[in-house]
């Protein structure tokens, strides 16, 4: 594995790897690590961290496929990332702890340019809404497509299933499963039922974890 702390030593390792790959006894796989994409603060636009880090990302590909040559058309480019963003940005302009996330593909074995995508969470969150009386404190946020109360996104009491589908994710982290503290803050920072703490203690007293 390779780590390119700047541009120009990704460049440098993005050319060595190339060359070697379009060797015919060369390696098959290469493996590039970029550092700081875990923007939890001031990520900002295209001139931004984030933009930045994802010209890295840009450079990694142009120089992968200059090397290449016609090897270039047998290769698959993937991109990996174990961090999760959010559907907004939160106070400090980032978006940190999320559950989504992408995966791009590049090279000539792609041989399509498309956006492949499912966002069944909100689907599921907008259909049990329309289903279902709104209280009046609902608020309908164009950011989010959805109705939120006190800027969180409005959860149904009736709908059992949706809760506890959030319910089981916030409470599964990482390194374990999450106490009762820990399981509230995570669904509060962006969903809001009237009976979530309580439905929180159970479902962590019920744990066999």
């Amino acid at each position: 594995m390779s780590k390119a702390p700047n541009n120009k030593n990704l460049k440098t390792l993005a050319r060595i790897a190339g060359s070697e790959l379009k060797k015919v006894d060369g390696p098959r796989v290469a493996v590039f690590e970029v550092f700081g994409f875990d923007t939890h603060a001031a990520q900002g636009g295209a001139d931004g961290e984030h933009g930045q880090k994802l010209k890295q990302v840009d450079y990694t590909f142009d120089v992968l496929k200059k090397t290449l040559g016609d090897t270039f058309k047998n290769t698959l480019i993937i991109t990996l990332t174990e961090f999760g963003r959010t559907l907004v940005q939160n106070n400090g302009y980032g978006t940190e702890h999320g559950y989504g996330t992408s995966i791009l593909l590049g090279g000539g074995l792609v041989k399509k340019s498309q956006v492949y995508a499912d966002w069944p969470g909100i689907k599921e969150i907008r259909k049990e809404q329309d289903k279902h009386p709104r209280p009046n404190i609902a608020v309908w946020s164009n950011e989010l497509g959805l109705y939120c109360i006190k800027n969180k996104t409005w959860i149904p009491m009736e709908s059992k299933q949706l809760q506890l589908n959030l319910l089981v994710t916030a409470h599964c982290g990482s390194r374990g499963h999450r106490a009762h503290k820990a399981t509230v803050d995570i669904l509060a920072r962006n969903c809001w039922w009237d009976s979530m703490k309580e439905d929180v203690k159970e479902l962590v007293a019920g744990c066999l974890h």
